[in-house]
């Protein structure tokens, strides 16, 4: 996690941009609403800094209600799978439309 956070910490001092966040976690594979990235925003910049540290950023993944992981890698070739009908390693578009 911490290089995909310093992608985004654009100051180079070990945050980002509450503004951010949504960003970063979409880039991680996650897909929070809008109204879930703003409970978070509120949650992890309670003083209202603008700004939110690596620490922080990792108690908002980890948490009980946490984001889960994008997927495993079996899990991704099982997806793949259901779209490749002829089993050729490819996904066609004609394949794409069932």
């Amino acid at each position: 996690y911490r290089e995909s956070f310093g992608l985004f910490d654009r100051k180079g001092n070990g945050t980002i941009e509450s503004s951010s966040l949504g960003d970063l976690l979409r880039a991680l594979g996650q897909n929070p609403t809008q109204a879930q990235v703003q409970d978070l925003v509120s949650q992890a910049d309670a003083a209202s800094t603008g700004t939110i540290s690596f620490d922080v950023f990792l108690g908002v993944l980890m948490r009980d209600d946490g984001f889960k992981p994008a997927g495993t890698r079996n899990e991704f070739i099982n997806g793949f799978r259901v779209f490749d009908k002829d089993s050729n390693g490819l996904i066609s578009a004609a394949e794409l439309r069932y």
